[in-house]
């Protein structure tokens, strides 16, 4: 059975899937680093969701949300903030889906992120061709370009 995968804008009534999935995606990296405070999340979440929600979108699997994405054009490539997946979607090529479609879908067919050095879904950007760019701490910069 062939599903069918699309992104509809953020609405109000997701806050709540969008934060408890940018938790389960980044607790542990977080916690690591920095250490897990319940409130500070929320608060730093607010802040995040008012600057996000114009390209704040919900991932549906055949009509049922699955993830989320955010970004935003800057100039001559597409800035992407966050790309999260239910637990249970992980592996399946969604990732890989969305990804691609940015690419191709991208002002110069270029897309920049930054990922957690300690985060495996770096594997899955170097596989679609994404080269690392630059890095702090905590972060590698990656960059990514369609192919034709």
């Amino acid at each position: 059975m062939k599903h069918h995968l699309t992104a509809r804008p953020c609405q109000g009534e997701d806050y709540e899937f969008v934060y408890d999935l940018k938790k389960q995606c980044y607790h542990d990296y977080v916690a690591a680093i920095w250490g897990w405070e319940e409130e500070k999340q929320r608060e730093l979440f607010a802040a995040y969701w008012e600057k996000a929600a114009p390209g704040l979108f919900i991932l549906l699997l055949d009509g049922v949300p699955v993830g989320f994405l955010d970004g935003q054009v800057r100039g001559e490539w597409y800035e992407l903030g966050n790309l999260c997946l239910l637990p249970e979607q992980r592996g399946k090529g969604l990732g890989s889906k969305v990804l691609k479609g940015l690419l191709d879908k991208a002002p110069g067919g270029r897309v920049g992120l930054q990922v957690f050095k300690s985060n495996p879904a770096r594997r899955l950007y170097e596989r679609l061709g994404f080269q690392t760019t630059g890095e702090t701490d905590h972060h590698y910069q990656m960059e990514g370009r369609k192919t034709l």
